[in-house]
């Protein structure tokens, strides 16, 4: 991480991810949050959300998505929740389902997220990038089995 309002700034060395293809965001505009993945030798997917927390540079486990997921796509929704899409739950189960992950709670080193559904990407797709262009709208690229897609999301009609 770089604090861009610093013109000193480096990057910050944080400790190693919990998991291998996970999926995440900044929560409030400076808690990372990862989603996702699975565990290095295990390959099994995950369903569980950690949070970086501040005061021990650890992650912990702050919550769960609807399911196991891993190479999902991401992006900011607003200021207290992340949009997860996409993703694959198994070796040839490339996923639609998109469902938002929001931090409702934030006491010294407890946290707590909640997860609730969003509609579905017009697309079963994994390895793809999520770009919000603005308040209402976000651009699916590519991705797996259609490397050369492209959608533009409707974040308000199709979303919300």
């Amino acid at each position: 991480m770089i604090d861009i309002h610093n013109p000193d700034a480096s990057c910050l060395s944080l400790p190693d991810l919990p998991y291998l293809d996970a999926v995440g965001g900044l929560i409030r505009g400076k808690i990372p949050l990862v989603c996702g993945g699975y565990y290095d030798g295990a390959n099994a997917e995950t369903d569980l959300c950690t949070i970086l927390d501040p005061q021990s540079g650890k992650w912990i486990q702050a919550g769960k998505m609807s399911g196991p997921k891993k190479r999902a796509a991401s992006i900011q929704w607003d200021f207290d929740t992340v949009m997860i899409a996409g993703g694959t739950d198994g070796p040839d189960s490339d996923l639609s389902a998109a469902e938002l992950i929001t931090i409702t709670d934030e006491e010294e080193t407890r946290f707590a997220l909640t997860t609730r559904p969003a509609p579905s990407l017009p697309a079963n797709v994994s390895w793809h990038c999520l770009a919000k262009i603005n308040a209402t709208t976000a651009f699916m690229i590519g991705g797996w089995p259609g490397i050369g897609s492209t959608y533009f999301l409707d974040l308000k009609t199709d979303l919300d």
